[in-house]
């Protein structure tokens, strides 16, 4: 059965975001986990290091079209929101 874990962080300052990514991706790498996150505390470095270390990251609850398109040009797997028809297919 899978696993994931929900992280409700807020988003790094610009100079330690990379630190923080390494440090929540490697503890779910370790649990062998997926990474549900509130969509305010992802960074472009979060997803980039999260992807090429095979982790996946699924966004909560984008609200807005905007998010939505700003989360999706990062390139995640998955998007949790409440409205599902603002999604483009790609």
């Amino acid at each position: 059965m899978g696993r994931g874990y929900n992280y409700a962080g807020v988003k790094p300052s610009p100079g330690i975001a990379l630190q923080s990514a390494e440090q929540v991706v490697t503890d779910n790498i370790q649990e062998n986990t997926l990474l549900n996150i509130d969509f305010n505390a992802i960074t472009p470095e979060l997803v980039s290091y999260a992807k090429h270390r095979g982790l996946p990251i699924y966004a909560y609850t984008v609200e807005t079209k905007k998010d939505m398109q700003d989360l999706m040009k990062m390139g995640l797997p998955g998007i949790i929101t409440d409205y599902a028809n603002w999604m483009e297919t790609r």
